[in-house]
């Protein structure tokens, strides 16, 4: 579990990075973007924090993130890149299968 943990919030700190970086840097003109990257982050990190919901708050963040990734991708290439995208979706879909299985 303690694995899974440091995996889970190293993603999201490094999201969290990479959507702070994007805002003051303005690599990414629509902040949008860039905005969801951080949202998603913060409400992965609360995971930490939740008593009630976490499982909730981890699903949803990394929604935001993968929504954010697909936005981007649209922006800089003109098309969503589909093996990309894919290989975001099933990294997020076996943490939030792991996460809820050792809850």
């Amino acid at each position: 579990m303690t694995i899974l943990l440091i995996v889970i919030y190293s993603y999201s700190l490094l999201n969290l990075f990479i959507g702070i970086l994007q805002l003051n840097k303005h690599l990414i003109p629509p902040p949008s973007n860039s905005i969801l990257f951080v949202l998603g982050s913060i409400s992965i990190l609360i995971t930490l924090f939740s008593i009630k919901y976490p499982l909730l708050f981890l699903i949803a963040g990394f929604v935001l993130i993968q929504i954010g990734a697909i936005l981007n991708g649209i922006h800089l290439n003109g098309k969503v890149t589909l093996s990309h995208q894919l290989i975001r979706f099933i990294f997020g879909l076996i943490i939030i299968i792991l996460y809820s299985n050792f809850m």
